[in-house]
């Protein structure tokens, strides 16, 4: 083989070895992109590693789930079925989007499971009872105001939206936890 053609050889080598190295590169970075839009848009980073918040729809993507790191899944609504994934610790708390509810009875025992593991929370849309849920145990967690809670959340989940009832009782809420310390 003569100087030349060898050069030409380790060129083709060196383009076929790149182009290898760039088509990983960019399945890597697809793959990321897909996770981070639908987690921006569709499963909300409330606390990474530790809190997130979702409709019924998105919450049965387990693929995404498991690659979040979650591994329980609370429930809060009367009107949505289990899931029936095994890979998650699931608890359901049966309740209606009523401001007569007493969501209020479910903060603590839904703090005990939520501070076991990453965990995802929904309703059917992820607006008011869940949203509730998350905010009561970032209020008893890091002893904030609800106002100062809601905030947070809505920079993370535009939509949430508590209705007026499980706000109240939120603001009782913190009261009781105020007292107690």
């Amino acid at each position: 083989i003569s100087m030349y053609s060898f050069i030409i050889i380790i060129i083709i080598i060196l383009l076929i070895m790149l182009s290898f190295i760039n088509n990983n590169n960019n399945i890597k970075i697809n793959k990321i992109n897909k996770i981070d839009n639908m987690t921006n848009s569709e499963i909300s980073c409330i606390i990474p590693g530790e809190l997130y918040l979702t409709d019924a729809t998105n919450a049965k993507d387990y693929s995404v789930l498991k690659y979040l790191g979650i591994k329980q899944i609370l429930i809060v609504g009367n009107e949505l079925s289990r899931h029936g994934d095994d890979q998650f610790k699931v608890m359901h708390i049966r309740l209606e989007d009523h401001p007569e509810e007493n969501i209020k009875k479910y903060f603590n025992i839904t703090y005990e499971f939520i501070k076991q593991a990453p965990t995802l929370l929904h309703c059917a849309m992820g607006i008011s009872r869940s949203s509730t849920i998350v905010a009561a145990y970032i209020i008893r967690k890091y002893k904030k105001t609800t106002d100062e809670v809601l905030a947070f959340m809505k920079e993370k989940r535009k939509i949430i939206n508590p209705n007026y009832g499980f706000i109240n009782q939120l603001k009782d809420f913190e009261k009781n936890i105020e007292k107690a310390d």
